[in-house]
């Protein structure tokens, strides 16, 4: 394998996510301003992948209408029947028949998971000549996840889920993220194996690694810096503190950057904000869309800027004040 082999993303986007209580198709629902399925295909996006493929289902023309105009080309896959992970990733390989290269399988509930581990774990997985690689995490507490069980030679060996872990597997710490690569031959070979012989009757892609280890073959993984990149989203407890973490990272590279947020507790600034060195932005500022704010402006306390807004250098936004395009 080398750094310039082939790679297609498969997005897993089809679920309904029924313990959101909602309608709304799962990667609908927004963090600051874009939906969950935005900062996925952003992340991707960085790391100079250009062809990838959205499973939908649930909904799947809301999805398709919500996404038509994205930065880049999207292919999408309908999945007519939620039956699990191993199946979504079945019906996006009817598109990569005669493919010869690496698939990366990631969670379209996953808006945290950043570009850098992304970039990594596809080097690790070139790198390593590994037949998968997981994005791993170690997590203080990991009901509910699927754990990861190493062999003899410290590699992968299989993925337990929750509800089959014995009780120690269930001590395990370190989890799987539901984020893969895999050499695309040997998946599609490996995933028509799969049986849905589980209590939710679904093919599940964790058991596609089982496959491929009782082959022979070699499953890496690779832990993600830092385990709030593997949070996914299943309630909106969950939607408000990936929004949380979102915010941090947004105003920190602000910062970083020579702009001061007073408050950052109290100030809510979208993905897609611009802004000049030497501006403050005071406390209760929102910045609801794709904003440019010049250099030395004075924003808020009590902003409120719509998207579309362009601020010149120097501008002052006084308090209570509501500012559009």
């Amino acid at each position: 394998m080398t750094e310039s082999r082939k790679t297609v993303a498969v997005v897993l986007a089809a679920g309904q996510g029924v313990r959101m209580k909602s309608d709304m198709p799962k990667v609908l629902h927004e963090l600051s301003g874009l939906p969950m399925l935005a900062f996925v295909l952003d992340a991707l996006g960085r790391t100079g992948l250009t062809d990838i493929i959205v499973v939908v289902g649930y909904h799947a023309d809301e999805v398709r209408q919500a996404f038509a105009g994205w930065d880049m080309p999207l292919r999408w896959a309908e999945q007519m029947e939620q039956k699990g992970t191993g199946h979504a990733v079945m019906t996006a390989g009817e598109q990569l028949a005669d493919f010869d290269g690496d698939v990366a399988v990631v969670c379209g509930d996953n808006p945290l998971l950043s570009a850098d581990t992304l970039t990594k774990v596809l080097k690790q997985h070139r790198r390593e000549r590994a037949s998968c690689t997981v994005v791993t995490a170690e997590v203080a507490e990991p009901f509910g996840y699927g754990r990861i069980v190493r062999g003899a030679d410290g590699n992968v060996e299989c993925i337990v889920e929750e509800r089959a872990a014995s009780a120690s597997e269930k001590k395990i710490r370190e989890i799987n993220s539901g984020n893969y690569v895999f050499d695309a031959r040997e998946l599609f070979d490996a995933i028509k194996r799969i049986t849905p012989d589980n209590p939710q009757k679904e093919y599940l892609l964790t058991d596609v690694v089982g496959v491929l280890r009782s082959g022979g073959k070699k499953v890496c993984s690779h832990p993600a810096s830092d385990a709030t990149e593997v949070l996914g989203i299943n309630s909106r407890a969950q939607l408000a503190e990936a929004g949380r973490i979102l915010q941090d990272r947004i105003q920190s590279r602000w910062m970083a950057d020579g702009v001061t947020i007073v408050d950052p507790r109290t100030t809510f600034l979208h993905p897609r904000l611009e802004v000049g060195r030497d501006t403050v932005i005071l406390p209760f500022t929102v910045i609801m869309g794709p904003t440019r704010i010049g250099a030395n402006c004075r924003i808020g306390p009590f902003a409120y800027i719509q998207g579309g807004t362009t601020l010149a250098d120097g501008t002052e936004v006084s308090g209570f004040r509501e500012l559009g395009p």
